[in-house]
């Protein structure tokens, strides 16, 4: 009997336990199905989780004894944690894995239907798993084939055994052997008895028959592109056939395999010459068009004469410059309505736009334009007022509606330079994509909100600007923020719903993508969800 030996790379996992004091947020959504009158279900997220360690043990002291009662926190764990060890005085952010939780404490519970939003604390037990590579070397024996005198002493026709797929084979003094594994009736497993097989060896025709099956491969994938749903449906029927072979342990015959290859041959080069004919007759296929809501449209209308405003210049005839917009919510709620903007208001904000100079950054100039534009934005909030009230909008969905207005006007880049269709900054300025048209030659590469409502172009930041400046005039907490890395801008408003979120000293403000249609509050692109890459430029101090 030989033997040999071998190493093998095992995952062993290594644990260190955690112990301390946390507070931090939930939100919970009661669960029907289990509820019942006096007694309610809730499935609960925990985030901003803040935790001050008291005690730390390794895998060697192994874990506390009063954890192992605890049951696993059933709910979700906003991960990382941030973490204080007193002893270091040092942060850190921990991904804890099965948090368990002593003692909980639930304050300032709000309810809203059947959610509930409010702050939690306690003791949290946990611990940090960490997976290390180990070796481990272990011996294999192999016995010794001995030829049958008589073939093989296959057991399948026996009734109390079934042959399984397990066999393995064996090479001995230039012969080729193989034996079966075999399941008896009371479920044991045997090996049967080593018989001869026939000796695989490569010859030059079976190595020019593998590589004519590897180009043979690659050619049906290119044709199958081409192709499409009938190609599919014959390699299914090839494999299938594949398949039932390799699990009956059955190899088809010379001639069958032959008809198999002809097959191949014959249904790709009779697909080609059909592409070949179609491409002949193809027309270009044209890039597809934004089709806009036909309810949109455009209009100016003449002031009346009656019409006081001391934003406007009354030199000459005034005109309402009116945007009628149909839009839906997240909810695909249907909204309708005109938003208007005095044209001498627009001219106004224009020329002040243009006079801004010694403003060095961006969050001066976006609170210049919100300041100058709070008084030249009388004809945008009726709309808003006379949805709110009439579709009884809570805090929530009254700002998922404004959010949802602006999402659904057409993305344009506003630039302080050129047009150019070769300038790349301008190429990925959308996260959708679809870039409408480009305005160029703006100062700070961004418009004013009365701009924007005016003339509907606008980018990332007048768009989170127009909505800072909406927000803060109906007493939201609301924020602009911005990232270098990404060249983007994002709407931050403090409502307690879960997601992607910054904070700034007490308040938590969760970012919303204001630049195209489906983005709910705190959902990113993966791309740009990377909260170290993004900081607060303004906020605002709503007075109540």
């Amino acid at each position: 009997m030989k033997s040999y030996w071998s190493e093998e790379k095992v995952m062993a996992a290594h644990r260190t336990y955690l112990k301390g004091t946390f507070r931090g947020k939930y939100h919970a959504q009661r669960i029907d199905k289990l509820s019942r009158a006096k007694t309610e279900f809730f499935d609960m997220h925990v985030y901003d989780v803040e935790v001050i360690l008291e005690k730390v043990k390794n895998d060697a002291e192994g874990d506390f004894p009063e954890n192992k009662s605890l049951e696993t926190f059933s709910g979700t764990f906003a991960q990382s944690v941030n973490c204080y060890d007193p002893k270091s005085e040092s942060f850190f952010k921990l991904n804890i894995s099965e948090p368990k939780i002593a003692d909980p404490k639930i304050s300032l519970v709000t309810k809203e239907g059947t959610e509930q939003l409010g702050s939690i604390s306690g003791t949290l037990y946990g611990s940090l798993l960490e997976m290390k590579e180990t070796i481990v070397r272990k011996e294999h024996f192999i016995s010794d084939p001995v030829a049958p005198s008589s073939g093989a002493m296959p057991l399948s026709n026996h009734p109390e055994w079934t042959r399984t797929a397990g066999h393995e084979f064996s090479y001995t003094g230039g012969n080729r052997y193989r034996r079966d594994q075999y399941r008896y009736h009371t479920g044991s497993l045997h090996w049967g008895s080593w018989y001869t097989v026939r000796n695989n060896r490569v010859t030059t025709a079976s190595a020019f028959g593998l590589l004519a099956g590897i180009l043979l491969c690659i050619l049906f994938l290119f044709f199958l592109i081409s192709l499409s749903w009938p190609g599919i449906i014959f390699i299914g029927i090839i494999l299938s056939i594949l398949l039932i072979s390799r699990l009956t342990n059955r190899r088809f015959s010379r001639v069958f395999s032959a008809v198999i290859y002809l097959l191949f041959f014959l249904f790709y080069f009779g697909g080609l010459a059909v592409s070949v004919f179609r491409g002949s007759k193809r027309s270009p296929v044209k890039a597809p068009v934004h089709q806009p809501d036909t309810r949109d449209y455009s209009r100016t209308k003449p002031v009346k004469k009656s019409l006081k405003d001391t934003n406007r210049d009354t030199t000459g005839a005034d005109q309402w410059i009116i945007h009628h917009r149909a839009w839906e919510d997240l909810s695909g709620n249907q909204y309708e309505g005109d938003v208007r903007v005095l044209k001498s208001a627009f001219r106004a904000a224009e020329n002040e736009h243009l006079r801004m100079k010694g403003v060095s950054g961006l969050s001066d100039v976006y609170r210049n334009m919100s300041l100058s534009d709070e008084n030249r934005m009388q004809g945008i909030y009726p709309l808003f007022d006379s949805l709110r009230k009439a579709r009884n909008l809570d805090e929530a969905n009254f700002a998922g509606m404004l959010v949802s207005f602006v999402q659904d006007i057409p993305y344009n880049t506003i630039t302080d330079g050129t047009c150019s269709s070769d300038n790349t900054d301008l190429l990925s300025a959308s996260p959708a994509g679809n870039i409408a048209g480009c305005l160029g030659y703006v100062p700070y590469g961004v418009q004013s909100p009365v701009e924007f409502m005016a003339n509907f172009q606008g980018d990332c930041d007048t768009r989170t600007l127009f909505l800072f400046t909406v927000l803060n005039h109906y007493h939201y907490k609301v924020a602009i923020a911005g990232s270098d890395a990404f060249r983007h801008s994002l709407l931050g408003i403090d409502l307690p719903l879960p997601g992607s979120a910054k904070t700034a000293g007490q308040d938590r403000y969760v970012l919303w993508e204001t630049t195209s249609k489906g983005f709910s509050p705190g959902q990113l692109s993966p791309e740009i969800d990377h909260m170290d890459y993004w900081e607060i430029y303004l906020i605002n101090k709503p007075s109540i």
